[in-house]
């Protein structure tokens, strides 16, 4: 699964230390054993999740009338095909966050 990084930081998160919480994330999920994916970041983008671009993309979004989402992902599916085109995920900007371990 290739999945790109938006290029809009949050206070107290730089956008490459997301993309590094976020590698370490599904590293986690690809070291399950029974598990059958891998993960890819394919980069940096200006494009916010929730852009229909056909990039899987991550990041943060200011949406504080969301007062109890701290993150959701949505997807986009071709009609016709059935395929997964992009999934997107954004983290909710409303609520302080940090990747401190």
């Amino acid at each position: 699964v290739r999945y790109y990084v938006s290029e809009a930081a949050t206070p107290g998160v730089s956008v490459p230390a997301f993309q590094q919480a976020m590698a370490r994330a599904f590293a986690t999920w690809e070291a399950v054993p029974t598990a059958a994916i891998r993960y890819e970041v394919g980069g940096y983008t200006r494009n916010r999740p929730g852009e229909d671009d056909g990039r899987s993309t991550l990041g943060f979004l200011n949406q504080p009338e969301l007062d109890r989402v701290l993150a959701s992902t949505s997807y986009l599916i071709d009609g016709v095909t059935g395929d997964l085109i992009e999934s997107d995920i954004f983290f909710n900007t409303a609520f302080a966050w940090s990747v401190s371990q």
